[in-house]
């Protein structure tokens, strides 16, 4: 917990751009937490195949959860009539625990189609009233959105699109994770935000298992024209609100960096990480990103 603490930048909003703001200017109104789910980490072959990630929680999304928590207001999650999409809800913990603390905002939750349905059976255990009157359950396959036609990718966002925000936590973990992720993540951006406003607040939480993949799906940004802004702490331990705001192309050059010092990167089981089966990577461990079409 200390660790991804540490690493939390800060957000703040300018003429509808977020930049950095010391957690000594923060306000704190604690959040209610929804209960863990029972985490299962699914047959050998699911596994292998990525097919059972949707069924644990994942530590990128508690973390980002308090990321947001002291900057609702800053990240636009007080709006009156809030309309918030999540990208691979996975058990669905970080969205209804959104939906719990923020009681006017109307939360579309998604997932593939294998497991979209444990999904919605899952957030009905929590809250049954909840589900299908302020909290939606869509399906939505990154993979459909390889066409590049912007008019059909429009037409497949759930609940009709025009989201004043979208979160994704934990998403990527390898290449083609990467690759989708971005496909979906530019078609969410095209698709807009309210009529005649301005395109949706992008905040995706990763937890950095491995430097390769981190840096793959910066380079994947990059291709379908998207900014990642990473907001990083630049204090020692965590001790000072110092900030450090740092660039796509910084970013995606320092985890070269780690990637080449990593010579053995391809023999490690990421996978296995991800199920605490093998040692974890050794390094800044949680990044908070805003993610942008370039201009």
């Amino acid at each position: 917990r200390a660790r991804s603490e540490a690493a939390m930048g800060g957000l703040a909003t300018d003429d509808g751009i977020l930049k950095e703001l010391p957690l000594a200017d923060l306000t704190l109104s604690p959040w209610c937490l929804l209960p863990f789910p029972e985490n299962e980490a699914g047959t050998p072959e699911q596994r292998s195949a990525g097919l059972s990630t949707h069924m644990s929680l994942w530590p990128a999304s508690t973390g980002l959860l308090r990321f947001l928590e002291p900057r609702k207001a800053a990240c636009g999650l007080d709006r009156q009539d809030l309309r918030l999409l999540e990208l691979g809800s996975g058990t669905g913990w970080m969205g209804m625990t959104l939906a719990t603390n923020l009681p006017k905002a109307s939360i579309v939750l998604t997932e593939r189609a294998g497991a979209v349905d444990r999904l919605e059976a899952q957030c009905k255990a929590w809250s049954p009233n909840v589900v299908g009157s302020k909290v939606q359950i869509a399906e939505l396959d990154w993979r459909d959105f390889a066409s590049s036609d912007a008019q059909q990718d429009r037409a497949r966002m759930p609940e009709g699109g025009c989201f004043d925000v979208v979160l994704g936590a934990d998403l990527v973990w390898s290449q083609e994770t990467a690759v989708n992720f971005a496909l979906v993540l530019r078609a969410v951006i095209l698709s807009g935000g309210r009529q005649n406003g301005p395109p949706p607040t992008v905040i995706y939480g990763h937890w950095n298992r491995s430097p390769k993949w981190h840096r793959f799906f910066l380079e994947q940004c990059a291709v379908q024209g998207i900014v990642a802004t990473s907001l990083l702490d630049a204090a020692d331990g965590g001790n000072t609100a110092a900030r450090q705001e740092e660039s796509h192309d910084d970013l995606v050059s320092k985890l070269a960096s780690s990637v080449a010092a990593a010579a053995e990167d391809e023999e490690v089981d990421w996978g296995g990480c991800m199920f605490g089966d093998s040692g974890a990577y050794d390094g800044p461990i949680f990044f908070v990103y805003r993610l942008t079409l370039q201009e």
